[in-house]
């Protein structure tokens, strides 16, 4: 019967805590007017804007500098829309 070997013990255990954050902010929109004999027209607007501080796509980025604040990738949105039926 062959003995079992245990297993070498942890040299070095390493953890990394995300200590980022993200702010979102948001405007949404909507005018909607009804004319008469069945007509009805409605006008929309959106508006958003994130702020964080950490970007997962950027190699070598620290989670934890403070020093790093700023809008992500695709920074504001905005999204119009009218519609009118009758």
């Amino acid at each position: 019967m062959m003995a079992m070997t245990p297993q070498p013990p942890c040299a070095l255990i390493q953890s990394d805590v995300n200590d980022g954050f993200a702010h979102y902010n948001a405007l949404d929109v909507n005018l909607n007017h009804r004319f008469g004999h069945g007509a009805s027209m409605l006008a929309r607007y959106t508006w958003s804007y994130p702020i964080d501080n950490v970007d997962p796509d950027i190699p070598g980025q620290n989670p934890n500098d403070p020093s790093f604040t700023g809008p992500p990738k695709s920074p504001m949105r905005s999204s119009t829309s009218t519609t009118v039926s009758y």
